[in-house]
């Protein structure tokens, strides 16, 4: 800089973590001050390891906390309601046969199904870029420029890949590599033996049709609230106000 030019002191943090903290999967309602104690926790274990290993790093690292809501709730009160024990008195295994178990992995799979997962998304983004202004703002974030990483705890990783997909313009859940190999045995199939092939495709369109009806006819729940289209949806979706490496 020229001489008599004021120096802009340069900020200490290089590295921004942002933890995303929604709770686990069996996490009916996560307080507050158990996500900041999971926070203070990973804080404490992360430098711990640069103390040790990378003692260069550790007034250039800064990690916050963006809180979410837990997304698992109403999947959980389904869960609860449909069965016939309760949580805290669960039947042996031997009553119980395999067909009856729900894996816990698939609890989320009814969460990001449910009406309100949008809204869900859209608050957490919301959180995350107020975290983020909060932090430009404060002493240690003043005049910050450097990388932002963004650390999804349990639940919080399918919020952060969301808000993540909406940033990078990309929808998630799609598979363009899947759907274009799929074209091709099917182009290949035709080539070899094109009647074959139709009947093999009306056969599984028979069998996918007799399936839908059967579980239409099982699964059927009133719709008092009817979502928005999907184009009206991604042009209100709220987007971060940064870029994560």
């Amino acid at each position: 800089s020229p001489p008599g030019s004021p120096s802009t002191p340069s900020c200490p943090t290089t590295i921004l973590i942002l933890v995303v903290h929604a709770g686990s999967v069996l996490d009916a309602a996560s307080e507050l001050t158990a996500k900041k104690s999971d926070v203070t926790t990973f804080r404490g274990s992360f430098e711990a390891v640069m103390r040790q290993h990378y003692p260069s790093l550790l007034t250039h690292v800064t990690i916050k906390m963006v809180p979410c809501p837990s997304i698992c709730t109403d999947a959980l009160g389904i869960l609860s309601s449909l069965s016939p024990y309760s949580f805290d008195a669960s039947p042996s295994a031997a009553d119980i046969p395999n067909i009856a178990d729900v894996p816990i992995g698939a609890i989320p799979l009814l969460s990001v199904a449910s009406p309100e997962f949008h809204e869900t998304v859209n608050k957490t983004v919301a959180a995350a870029n107020i975290v983020y202004h909060e932090f430009l703002k404060s002493e240690e974030g003043h005049g910050f420029s450097g990388q932002i990483v963004m650390l999804g705890d349990s639940m919080g990783s399918l919020l952060a890949y969301e808000a993540l997909c909406r940033s990078n313009g990309s929808q998630p859940g799609t598979a363009s590599g899947a759907s274009n190999s799929g074209g091709d045995a099917a182009t290949n199939i035709n080539t070899h033996n094109p009647l074959s092939a139709r009947n093999s495709r009306l056969d599984d369109d028979e069998r996918f049709i007799e399936a839908d009806l059967d579980a239409k006819r099982l699964l059927v729940a009133p719709s008092p609230r009817r979502r928005r289209s999907s184009s009206s949806s991604d042009s209100r979706a709220t987007k971060l106000d940064f870029e994560v490496c």
